[in-house]
């Protein structure tokens, strides 16, 4: 199926960085529709007002002038166009190479020099500089992913998705973290249907950022409950949980790019605030929806809604 004109116009303004006024193909049908315009107002000019031939081609000059200048303006903003994008392609490149390299080689250094005969004091330092260097990482993945996500023209390739393994496989990758905050999960499969049309390693990255989020933001000896159901055409996965929950100030907020909530803040300072923004990306490539419900100091659900396989 074909994106309408205007999606593409907003993925190319997206893409570009620029906003869809200013993107080559709309500067293009404007320049066209100037150039229109001056010559049918050359035209009635020169019918109606005109009896001398110079001052007709007086006009056409004037008009050639407007085109030229118009024109121009339209090669310049172009070039800026794509010595922008090339600049982004070339900052990506070296932070995905140029800096990640380097980072891994100090995290293995620091991993190596961990297994040397150190005092308790230089194990201690050894441990915090090895869990700064892994945060870092961290930031510069989810930086490089972030911008390769928001550059990708790739179409998607939707296919009949279990969502229940897929939710089941995300709890198993959890339980190590979910133990050690004591936290149990109840994962309840009401839903007759639970196979959708989706890509699945996107909507694994999508669950697993919230489930992470549920974990990371609940107390200890508590619970993340997972409930799977059908509405409509569509497969509904709510993830609630009895966490700190999401200040009304927040949440008008809680999907925009690195935006962490106060709250969240306080409980822990790590991560980047990019993972709803991501989930939220994907699952409008994916033809679904996000949304949540929640209230300081009781806790969150968020909904997914994706199509069923039909």
């Amino acid at each position: 199926m074909r994106k309408p004109i205007i999606e593409k116009l907003k993925e190319a303004s997206r893409q570009y960085g620029v906003p869809i006024w200013k993107l080559p193909d709309i500067l293009i049908l404007l320049m066209a529709f100037i150039n229109i315009i001056v010559m049918l107002s050359t035209y009635y000019l020169a019918l109606n007002f005109v009896d001398d031939p110079r001052t007709a081609v007086l006009f056409v000059a004037v008009e050639s002038a407007v085109i030229l200048i118009v024109g121009n303006i339209i090669a310049e903003s172009s070039r800026k166009i794509i010595s922008n994008y090339r600049l982004k392609e070339e900052f990506i490149d070296l932070v995905s190479h140029q800096i990640r390299t380097p980072i891994t080689n100090v995290k293995w250094n620091l991993e190596f020099l961990s297994q040397e005969n150190l005092t308790q004091k230089q194990e201690k330092y050894v441990d915090r500089l090895i869990e700064s260097v892994e945060k870092i990482t961290s930031l510069v993945n989810d930086f490089v992913y972030l911008s390769r996500l928001e550059q990708s023209k790739k179409e998607l390739i939707l296919k009949k998705t279990d969502v229940k393994k897929v939710i089941s496989d995300i709890i198993r990758d959890f339980e190590i973290f979910a133990s050690s905050k004591n936290i149990k999960f109840h994962f309840s499969n009401n839903g007759e249907n639970k196979f959708c049309k989706t890509d699945q390693k996107k909507i694994k990255i999508i669950l697993n950022n919230i489930i992470e989020n549920s974990l990371k933001y609940s107390d200890e000896n508590s619970r993340v409950k997972i409930d799977l159901f059908n509405k409509r055409k569509n497969l509904i996965i709510k993830i609630e949980d009895s966490g700190c929950g999401i200040e009304v100030e927040s949440q008008p907020h809680i999907f925009d790019k690195f935006y962490r909530a106060n709250g969240a803040q306080k409980i822990s300072a790590d991560g980047t605030g990019v993972g709803l923004y991501i989930s939220k990306i994907l699952l409008k490539e994916l033809r679904g929806e996000i949304w949540f419900e929640s209230e300081k100091g009781k806790g969150s659900s968020f909904f997914v809604s994706l199509p069923i396989f039909k």
